[in-house]
């Protein structure tokens, strides 16, 4: 309890001189609510591209903390509506019990707030599958818009009478317009040590190894630092040497997927970057926000949900061959470059709506 005290206190202080800087500049405040700044670079992306584009447009965003300390500063005008135009729920899955009190009480700081391509439900392994969202009903009804990521979360917040409209996962406002052919023998490999589901990935070692023998290069992508012990013990079994780097800024994570032809994925944002870029994916769904995303792009026959198959049935090969044909490959980029582009222009204009 005095430590979580003494924290609170540090971030009270640093925020407090961070936000007095900008007392008097030109631009204007955005607050934004998400789960960036843990080293988890798929959160930090996110925050990261909305942060460019809100200070193309005169706007900067700025971290929002918890309601104790956004009253302390709102007293001297840091916070609440003297300071913050809008205050944005943005990525990845926060429409659920984890987020569910921060968000309700910022709402008493009367800045008007708004969702922005955020996913509705279990947000990963430190929550059940299945999750209560009846008491987000009143909390969403005060938000002047809610935009989310796919087709899932907006069925679900139907259910408790709350509507929505889908622009997909925030980081498409990022989409690139060029869709450039494979034009190297090589995927990407991103995983994570789920004891309940290793053994569908670890099936796949044979495969891999199989096709790195045939001329396949397979890169690791390390997304999150947790995973690194197991992603460095998995390509061991694969007999692969390659750099395990953590991912840490976009120069490092276009490099590790230049030329890529696709990638498997275990991380929801494993896929969510690879598409970003044109790269297909085979995503392996531990939870359903990874079919909310791939039903986004129009993706559902790369999605392998193994909640409902078992080992027997868990074969990819179909899909490594489609992927590997460098025509059939350029069809599916072209697919996922027409539906990122689609929600790119859709999360564009709702954001020129609220600022």
């Amino acid at each position: 309890m005095i430590n979580n005290k003494i924290i609170a206190l540090k971030i009270l202080f640093t925020s407090f001189f961070r936000r007095l800087k900008l007392v008097g500049a030109k631009k204007k405040y955005i607050a934004y609510i998400g789960g960036h700044g843990h080293d988890n670079y798929g959160d930090d992306v996110m925050f990261n591209i909305l942060s460019k584009y809100l200070d193309g447009e005169g706007y900067k965003l700025i971290t929002i903390h918890s309601y104790g300390i956004e009253k302390a500063l709102k007293y001297f005008r840091l916070s609440g509506p003297s300071f913050f135009e809008k205050i944005i729920l943005g990525g990845g899955t926060l429409i659920n019990d984890m987020w569910f009190y921060k968000v309700e009480s910022l709402i008493n700081l009367d800045v008007p707030i708004v969702s922005l391509g955020t996913g509705v439900g279990s947000c990963g392994l430190e929550q059940n599958k299945h999750i209560d969202f009846l008491k987000w009903e009143s909390v969403l009804n005060t938000f002047e818009e809610v935009n989310v990521r796919g087709a899932i979360s907006k069925e679900r917040l139907l259910t408790i009478g709350v509507k929505s409209n889908i622009v997909g996962d925030l980081a498409l406002l990022n989409g690139k317009s060029e869709i450039i052919k494979a034009s190297r023998k090589k995927i990407v490999l991103n995983l994570m040590n789920i004891k309940e589901y290793n053994d569908f990935w670890e099936s796949l070692i044979p495969k891999i190894k199989s096709l790195a023998e045939n001329g396949w290069e397979v890169i690791p992508l390390i997304l999150n630092p947790i995973d690194y012990d197991y992603t460095k013990t998995y390509f061991e079994k694969l007999n692969i040497k390659s750099d395990f780097s953590l991912v840490k800024d976009e120069r490092q994570f276009l490099d590790i997927i230049d030329g890529a032809s696709f990638s498997i994925c275990v991380r929801l944002h494993g896929a969510v970057l690879t598409t970003l870029e044109n790269i297909p994916t085979i995503l392996f769904g531990y939870r359903d926000k990874c079919l909310d995303f791939m039903g986004s792009i129009e993706q559902e026959r790369f999605y392998l949900n193994v909640d409902s198959l078992s080992k027997e049935q868990f074969h990819i090969d179909e899909l490594l061959e489609e992927l590997m044909d460098f025509d059939s490959n350029f069809k599916v980029r072209k697919t996922i470059n027409t539906e990122i582009l689609k929600h790119k222009k859709n999360i564009t204009l709702h954001l020129k709506e609220i600022l």
